[in-house]
């Protein structure tokens, strides 16, 4: 598993050495999320699942994100804010924020993972599935870390459903 880019275009590539076969993903393909693109750069790390099955990968809009801030803009603090100025402020830089996708090279299936509204993330041990969730739902509270409403992805099938509501959000309080 490598990236590639082939016309200004980042590709990933699947080779399969026991069949022989290559299989090439391009964000143009019609089966890759709408208005995202293969993104190598950020800090989703390629990955081969375990089975040798599944590809990981960062992917981002196409269209970076407005920032809706400039340097000197005034400070608004509000008690109902999910984030304070200064973590908003931060997070308004990242132009093209990146999430996690998964590839099935074999099935040419490709799904988006986590997402503006569930970026967290972690998968199962076997790698066919994932919890997702939002960090920041809870937001504002008086907890150091919020709680967090836990869904469970069926990676082949892409189906979500809420599997944990309300339930802490401290990492050593949740595993696979």
């Amino acid at each position: 598993v490598f990236y590639g880019v082939n016309e200004g275009e980042e590709e990933l590539y699947y080779h399969d050495i026991e069949s022989g076969q290559q299989h090439v993903l391009k964000s143009t393909d019609a089966n890759f999320p709408v208005s995202m693109k293969i993104d190598p750069n950020q800090n989703v790390e390629l990955t081969l699942s375990r089975d040798g099955e599944k590809v990981f990968f960062g992917i981002s809009a196409v269209v970076s994100k407005p920032n809706g801030m400039s340097a000197d803009a005034v400070e608004i603090w509000h008690a109902k804010d999910k984030m304070i100025f200064p973590d908003r402020k931060l997070s308004a830089t990242v132009k093209y924020p990146q999430y996690l996708a998964v590839w099935y090279p074999k099935s040419a299936i490709v799904r988006q993972i986590s997402t503006t509204e569930q970026r967290w993330v972690m998968l199962s041990g076997n790698q066919d599935y994932a919890l997702v969730a939002d960090p920041i739902h809870y937001n504002p509270q008086y907890k150091w870390i919020a709680d967090m409403d836990y869904y469970l992805v069926h990676l082949a099938t892409g189906k979500r459903e809420l599997f944990l509501k309300g339930h802490s959000g401290l990492i050593n309080h949740m595993g696979i």
